[in-house]
């Protein structure tokens, strides 16, 4: 399991690079509506265990508002178990 401190102390592209080194899986984009700002989307990283169960999860998380349809511009984003 990383420790996600480390993940924050590098650039989005290097802490993605890093988790796929150490085995962790990317997963499907989960996109919702939220109260927060027009979009909320979440990057799931999974590291599973020889009998493929899930170990750990990190989500990179981006809080984002519509500037035109169906274009969004990142308000927040962040590492979060």
């Amino acid at each position: 399991m990383l420790n996600i401190s480390i993940l924050k102390g590098l650039s989005h592209l290097g802490a993605v690079q890093l988790l796929l080194e150490e085995g962790y899986l990317e997963e499907t984009l989960i996109e919702q509506t939220s109260d927060e700002c027009d979009m909320l989307l979440q990057y799931p990283f999974t590291l599973y265990d020889g009998n493929n169960r899930i170990i750990d999860q990190i989500i990179w998380v981006e809080y984002c508002v519509e500037v035109a349809e169906d274009e969004y511009e990142d308000l927040k984003s962040f590492w979060s178990r």
